[in-house]
C-alpha cells in the first residue's frame, strides 16, 4: 500500500541521514544510543534559526526526538529559545546562590517547614534541569513541563523573593 511504501521511505530516509554524521561510531555516541547523531543531524538540517522550525518538527521531520531541552528549545523556537532556556539556567544560578546562603546562614537545629517546602521545590528543579541535559524533559508540553514551570514560580514567588527581601 502507499502508507508502507512511505512508511518505507522515510525509515530509508533518517538511516542515510544517520549515515552522515561523522560521530555514528565514536564511542560516546554508541553509549549515549545515538542521541550525539540526532543532535547533530537535526542542528545541520536546521541550520540558523531566528524563530525556529516549530514545534515537534524533530519528530515530523526526522523522525526521531531531540535528545536534550537545549537543542528542542533551539530546533521550535531558534534563537528565541535558546535565550527562554538560558534565562531559565540564570534563573537557577540565582536561585542555587541564595540557596546556599540560607542554609549557611540558618543556625536552628531543626528546619520550618517553610525551609522543607523551598529545599524541597529547589531540589526538584535540580533534577529536571539535570535531566534536560540528556532527555527533552521540560522543554516539552508534558507532565514533567507543568511540574517545573510550577515548582519554579512557587519558589520564585515565595521562597526566593521572600529571602531577598529579608
Amino acid at each position: 500500500t502507499i502508507y508502507e511504501f512511505f512508511k518505507f521511505n522515510n525509515r530509508e530516509i533518517s538511516n542515510i541521514r544517520l549515515s552522515k554524521c561523522p560521530f555514528i561510531d565514536s564511542r560516546l555516541n554508541k553509549i549515549l544510543t545515538g542521541r550525539i547523531c540526532h543532535n547533530y543531524i537535526a542542528l545541520t538540517d536546521v541550520g540558523l534559526q531566528i524563530f525556529g522550525k516549530g514545534a515537534r518538527y524533530d519528530r515530523t521531520t526526522l523522525k526521531w526526538g531531540a535528545s536534550n531541552t537545549l537543542v528542542y528549545s533551539y530546533l521550535s523556537a531558534g534563537i528565541f529559545g535558546i535565550i527562554f532556556y538560558l534565562h531559565i539556567c540564570y534563573l537557577f544560578i540565582l536561585f542555587f546562590i541564595t540557596f546556599i546562603k540560607n542554609i549557611l546562614k540558618s543556625k536552628n537545629k531543626y528546619l520550618t517547614k517553610e525551609e522543607i517546602l523551598g529545599q524541597s521545590l529547589f531540589f526538584i528543579i535540580v533534577f529536571f534541569l539535570i535531566r534536560s541535559v540528556v532527555e527533552i524533559s521540560f522543554g516539552y508540553w508534558s507532565t514533567d513541563q507543568l511540574i517545573f514551570i510550577i515548582c519554579l514560580i512557587y519558589y520564585k514567588k515565595f521562597i526566593f523573593n521572600k529571602t531577598i527581601n529579608d
